[in-house]
């Protein structure tokens, strides 16, 4: 999106393609997921990047390996509080143990 600058999946996109390159042709992308913006977007696609570019930092003109890009999907109120529980408890947990630490050296 070039008023965001997010990069990822379009809100409604439920297409369950391996490739994009048949959406880019027929499809237009969007809307943004972020920010809703609905004309000032682009499809992008990720590459591999060979073990030659990474030494010589140069684009290889060869056919590259296409990635999947795969984009968790938002969490449920239900999935967020769970979450939100669970990383309190987490917590909680290690300052009881910095309590119990604390008590043990003072002893």
């Amino acid at each position: 999106c070039w008023s965001c600058g997010h990069c990822g999946v379009p809100k409604g996109n439920n297409n369950n393609k391996n490739s994009i390159s048949d959406d880019v042709r027929k499809v237009p992308p969007g809307p943004c997921s972020k920010c809703g913006e609905k004309d000032q977007i682009n499809w992008i696609k990720v590459y591999n990047p060979t073990e030659n570019e990474i030494k010589n930092k140069k684009k290889n003109k060869k056919k590259k390996e296409e990635l999947p890009w795969i984009e968790a999907p938002e969490l449920s109120e239900e999935e967020k509080k769970k979450k939100e529980e669970a990383q309190l408890a987490a917590k909680r947990k290690e300052v009881e143990e910095q309590v119990k630490r604390a008590l043990a050296e003072r002893v």
